[in-house]
């Protein structure tokens, strides 16, 4: 999306973003089957950032959902 001055909307949050990406790369992992890499990439997207609630939420992680180290993911306390 453009704004009136042909500039990108949010691309820069986008740049500063790196969260996102490995979000990505986890759903990526996560609906190929291989479930060490998603949970690989899914702790470096938390861990970068990425929103916990989102992360529950997401289909490509249902079948993940009652796994220990997922809710343990999930569950963990976030520090600043």
């Amino acid at each position: 999306i453009r704004d009136k001055r042909g500039g990108l909307v949010g691309s820069e949050m986008c740049i500063r973003d790196s969260s996102s990406p490995l979000f990505n790369a986890a759903q990526v992992f996560a609906l190929a089957g291989d479930r060490r890499q998603a949970f690989d990439y899914l702790q470096r997207a938390v861990e970068a950032g990425y929103p916990r609630q989102q992360v529950e939420s997401d289909l490509a992680f249902k079948a993940f959902r009652e796994d220990p180290e997922f809710r343990a993911l999930i569950e963990a306390p976030v520090y600043p």
